[in-house]
């Protein structure tokens, strides 16, 4: 490894080694909060997309009870379709099903929180900064981790992918909606730099979080304003940095201080909404 500081204009100067893509899900197959599901456009698709939403947001409270038959008119699908659905939202936690009775709507605290589905319904249903603070502290706890493990195991193609993203990042010229993409894969590819695979089963989940942050933030400020741009690129070049270096510590110490100074833009969108 080269020794630690800025890395050169031309990365794979030094390196020797070729750039591979990020090796975690990719933006293609996780949608943005409020999209048309996980795996796009199909009839089960679509209708446990709008009713899993409906669940998470209250508009079915707990201990309804959900017909088949009015669900299949409702949604214009056949009753097959409907009964996958319900076994879908069943292994979610969100419904029970109780023979000679039917299937009903289930307590909050059964839901299974974690599923990536159940976190963007409740995200898509309504931009609540309490959600907001629990993905963030969420990240609190899995990312200086995996930031100090990736100081420790990563290897030159890891480093390589973090720095893709990163230079994406600081692109002046890219799209809010680039940035937020670059910015997604720069977490992605430092969850894989750690080489540990609950760490990379965790990936879809940062990135919800990651892209419900982004949308939330992005959407009451300008990336420019206030020289914003240039303090995210440095705070994410802080943590390369350490990686690259090889210092445990200090990377963990920087990706905190990278989630700290996200929490705080949370904070600052909703006092400006207050």
């Amino acid at each position: 490894m080269s020794s630690a500081g800025r890395l050169p204009l031309e990365p794979s100067e030094g390196l020797g080694i070729e750039f591979s893509e990020v090796r975690a899900g990719s933006a293609s197959e996780v949608k943005t909060p409020g999209s048309q599901g996980p795996l796009g456009g199909g009839r089960h698709d679509r209708v446990l997309d709008s009713l899993g939403a409906r669940i998470v947001s209250g508009e079915l409270a707990p201990a309804t009870m959900l017909d088949p038959v009015q669900l299949s008119q409702h949604y214009d699908v056949s009753r097959s379709v409907v009964r996958e659905v319900l076994r879908s939202l069943g292994s979610r936690g969100l419904l029970r099903a109780v023979p000679g009775q039917g299937t009903f709507v289930r307590e909050r605290s059964e839901w299974t929180l974690l599923d990536p589905d159940v976190l963007r319904w409740r995200y898509q249903s309504r931009k609540d900064p309490d959600f907001l603070a629990q993905l963030t502290e969420m990240r609190l706890t899995i990312e200086p981790t995996a930031a100090r493990l990736a100081a420790e195991r990563r290897t030159d193609s890891d480093v390589a992918n973090i720095y893709i993203a990163l230079s994406r990042m600081e692109d002046p010229q890219a799209s809010t909606s680039e940035h937020v993409e670059a910015d997604v894969h720069f977490h992605q590819a430092l969850l894989l730099a750690a080489h540990n695979e609950l760490f990379e089963n965790m990936s879809t989940i940062i990135e919800i979080g990651l892209r419900a942050r982004d949308a939330y933030v992005h959407g009451s400020i300008e990336l420019d304003e206030g020289d914003k741009l240039r303090e995210v690129v440095a705070s994410h070049r802080g943590v390369l940095d350490a990686v690259r270096a090889g210092r445990p510590k200090s990377a963990e110490l920087a990706m905190r201080k990278l989630l700290e100074r996200s929490a705080a833009d949370i904070a600052r969108v909703q006092n400006r909404a207050d």
